[in-house]
């Protein structure tokens, strides 16, 4: 007997899509190329202007401590108003110290440059074997695929700022970065968290801290 031979009618379909999809990479890479080159100069003028930041930031913390000095002098004078002020200030002196700490730390996008140039090189080896890769459902950082449990659940950078706009709204400052559960922990310090993309900074309060960073369900559903 002859030897009979099966097709299939997907074939094509699938082919279209693979093309589609190299073609999405290829125009995500053309995208990434120039984001190394500009922050490999946004390093540069970091360390320039790094030395002016800390001396700034190092005479507001003078004057926030010299005006919680001058607060505890007055401290038989102070009524409720006066007790909240003093909780502002310390908050605002956290911050401020918080600010100090990370210039401190001389950082200058090496990471941030690492991570473009990680993500370039796999997008590269993905259009040369051919392969579909889908960046929306890979931490930012670790480049692995999330998950619904675990270390590798989505979080969204997000900061709810209600106790200090208004008690009876949800209203959250975010930077719009997704990595999974187990980087995040990694980058967070005991007193706030990072962005390593955009450098935005999470500062931790009583009401919120790092088990309030938000699941990102749509990184899953998409």
């Amino acid at each position: 007997m002859g030897e009979i031979i099966l097709t299939c009618p997907e074939a094509p379909l699938k082919r279209l899509g693979s093309a589609n999809a190299l073609e999405d990479l290829k125009k995500e890479l053309k995208k990434l190329k120039p984001q190394v080159t500009i922050e490999k100069k946004k390093g540069s003028r970091a360390k320039a202007e790094h030395k002016e930041k800390v001396e700034k930031l190092k005479n507001e913390k003078w004057l926030i401590d010299h005006e919680i000095i001058q607060m505890h002098w007055d401290h038989e004078e102070q009524t409720d108003d006066a007790y909240n002020k003093l909780v502002k200030t310390t908050t605002k002196l956290k911050k401020q110290l918080i600010k100090l700490e990370v210039l401190s730390a001389k950082k200058d996008h090496k990471k941030t440059i690492q991570n473009l140039e990680k993500r370039n090189k796999q997008l590269e080896k993905a259009l040369n074997n051919g392969l579909e890769v889908k960046p929306w459902k890979q931490c930012a950082v670790c480049f692995t695929e999330f998950k619904e449990t675990g270390d590798k659940v989505p979080k969204i950078l997000s900061e709810d700022i209600r106790f200090i706009i208004s008690k009876f709204k949800h209203i959250f400052l975010e930077c719009g970065h997704t990595y999974c559960w187990g980087c995040i922990k990694q980058l967070a310090t005991s007193d706030y968290i990072q962005c390593p993309l955009d450098e935005t900074i999470f500062i931790f309060t009583v009401e919120y801290d790092i088990d309030d960073v938000v699941k990102n369900f749509k990184a899953l559903s998409m």
